[in-house]
């Protein structure tokens, strides 16, 4: 029953798509038909996981009646077949959504932007039903299913791939929006980059929070200790967000100064094509990774074919009218509009660099070269100059103007910020066993905070005044997110030992006593508990990390206890027994600030927040 209604709205989608493409003024009544039914289609999955229904294959491979409720609502989209109609639906939605928010934008424009959304909404639904469709049956049905992965039961990882898919495929409306422009072959307007900048925001704030919550749930889930690795899955979220964030900057000065026309379109079609690489390499089974889906190399190949199909016609269309697009008008080389541009090549840079790094192992294994491990030491080599370049620049962007900044400004403010940064750099010196590099970066770091912190102040000294204020906070969440990732790095502590009951050992501050070792059974797996007492002063706390073994699934996952501290946590994994010695293998971690990160991370996301409440009061205005 179930299976015959998710299949009907799948059908009827593609009707609707293409009724609306056929009759292009009926395109945004379309848009909304072909919402309402991939939203039922999506209930209609989701439904089958909440009350257990096993003659869903979906449901049958990836749920179990004994899963809480969170866990089979999470468990729709916890596998490749669920994930892709969550993408659909949220594609969908944002096509409804703009045809509703449309007014802005001439008819001619709107039509061609909802067509092009519908033209992406039936080539993935027709994806889904042909080759990875949730609404297969299972004959007989199964008295139980299979269950979800353990590792995705986490709250932090059910609402990972939602936010992640609000990001990507958000940024299909941008590229929609540029394909549209370069094929209406009318000039770009003002109207058109704020239209652009509205969407483009919104899909950053999505993609920056999954992102957020993707690496805090490395971080206490999988008992690395860290919280960025640098696998390719991680780095297929990067990539986007990398040209997403260098394309909201650009639209800035699109709608300001009505220039970098080029790069803007540019950056919209290459956002978006990112997107679909990231996908498809979630997808294609060419990864090992533990975030991938497990998905056979053919259905891979048919997100690899819309990718190319996406990005090979519209960068296409993009060089074929590069001529018609208004060139960039001149600025000087001290200039906010200078300073966007050479942001923009930094993070090109950056986006091409961790490209490269992440595809070169699979384009070995295709090609049958010689495979090259490429690890951390490769990104953060590469990486590192181009960030202290960034800094370098952001610490004086406050202070420039558009089109031109006076020189007196800029020698005032540069001989203050040389004061505050030699100051910094002597008292970062101090610490020992300090590189220079390190050095360096914290003290680049605090003059870019002193001056975004100044942005801030005098946002709300007074007057309130919601883009400075955007500005500075957003800038001043990427200094507190950086200077926890330096610190953590540079401080961090890690410890590997054996210990057995009642031994003690200490570690960066702490007394940590082994005080118990048990064994138990919870309701779908069975654990191994060790219980550590941590005494700091006169302060104690019992910690107790786990191994926990899932029989349906023979899974083994690890559960990390983590004591907080000032923003510096005490890391705790519990490795197993050690058979020779009969003792517990302990690894201790000890990440000074490291928690600066996920709130800095929260305050970029603020600044995004306070932009568009910014903007809304101006058109409010207007």
């Amino acid at each position: 029953m179930l299976n015959d209604l998710g299949n009907a709205l799948l059908i009827f989608t593609l009707i609707s798509c293409g009724y609306g493409l056929l009759k292009r003024e009926d395109g945004g009544f379309a848009s909304y038909w072909v919402a309402g039914l991939i939203t039922a289609a999506f209930a209609t999955l989701m439904y089958a996981y909440v009350v257990s229904d096993f003659s869903v294959l979906n449901a049958y491979e990836n749920s179990h009646s004994d899963k809480s409720i969170l866990y089979k609502v999470s468990g729709t989209w916890g596998n490749h077949e669920g994930s892709m109609l969550l993408w659909v639906w949220v594609l969908a939605v944002y096509g409804a959504l703009f045809t509703w928010k449309s007014k802005n934008l001439s008819k001619g424009l709107s039509q061609k932007v909802i067509a092009i959304q519908l033209v992406l909404t039936a080539l993935f639904t027709s994806f889904i039903f042909f080759t990875s469709n949730p609404f297969v049956t299972v004959s007989p049905t199964p008295a139980e299913g299979l269950g979800l992965n353990p590792l995705l039961q986490d709250p932090a990882l059910a609402i990972h791939p939602p936010l992640l898919y609000l990001g990507y495929v958000g940024y299909s409306l941008t590229f929609s929006l540029a394909v549209a422009a370069l094929w209406h072959q009318k000039k770009l307007t003002k109207a058109w980059a704020k239209v652009a900048r509205v969407w483009g925001l919104v899909s950053w704030m999505f993609l920056t929070l999954g992102i957020l919550a993707g690496s805090y749930w490395a971080y206490y889930e999988l008992g690395w200790g860290g919280w960025w690795f640098w696998d390719p899955v991680e780095n297929a979220s990067l990539m986007p967000w990398l040209t997403g964030t260098a394309l909201m900057h650009s639209l800035i000065a699109f709608e300001k100064r009505n220039t970098l026309h080029r790069w803007t379109l540019f950056l919209c079609l290459i956002t978006f094509a990112l997107s679909l690489l990231g996908t498809f390499l979630v997808r294609s089974g060419i990864l090992v990774s533990v975030h991938t889906f497990a998905a056979d190399p053919e259905r891979g190949l048919f997100i690899l074919g819309l990718f190319a199909l996406m990005a090979g016609s519209s960068l296409a269309l993009f060089a074929a009218r590069i001529d018609a697009i208004a060139a960039n008008q001149w600025m000087g080389w001290f200039s906010r509009e200078a300073s966007i541009v050479l942001n923009n090549l930094i993070l090109g840079t950056a986006c091409v660099v961790v490209t490269l790094g992440t595809l070169y192992p699979v384009i070995a294994q295709i090609t049958g070269s010689q495979l090259v491990s490429i690890g951390p030491p490769y990104f953060e080599q590469l990486i590192t100059p181009l960030a202290i370049i960034m800094f370098i620049g952001l610490i004086f962007v406050p202070f420039l103007k558009w089109q031109k900044t006076p020189f007196k400004v800029l020698k005032a403010w540069g001989l203050t910020l040389g004061v505050d940064g030699g100051i910094l750099l002597f008292m970062a010196l101090l610490w020992a066993d300090l590189s220079w590099l390190a050095a360096v970066c914290l003290a680049l770091v605090g003059a870019f905070g002193f001056v975004s912190a100044l942005q801030v102040y005098k946002a709300v000294w007074g007057r309130l005044n919601l883009p400075r204020l955007a500005f500075g906070l957003g800038h001043l969440g990427l200094g507190v997110a950086v200077v926890g990732m330096i610190i953590s790095a540079i401080g961090g502590e890690e410890k590997i030992l054996l210990l057995g009951p009642d031994e003690s050992v200490n570690f960066h501050g702490y007394t940590i006593e082994l005080t118990a070792a048990e064994a138990f059974e919870e309701q779908n797996y069975l654990t191994h508990q060790v219980t550590l007492l941590a005494t700091y002063g006169r302060n104690q706390v019992a910690l107790q990390p786990e191994k926990r073994f899932y029989p349906l699934s023979q899974t083994v996952t690890t559960e990390t206890a983590i004591e907080t501290r000032w923003f510096s946590d005490l890391y705790v994994v519990h490795g197993g027994l050690d058979e020779g010695a009969q003792k517990w293998i302990i690894r201790l971690y000890y990440n000074p600030m490291i928690l600066l990160i996920w709130l800095g991370g929260l305050m970029i996301v603020a600044g995004g927040g306070v932009s568009l409440a910014a903007q809304y009061k101006q058109r409010k205005k207007a």
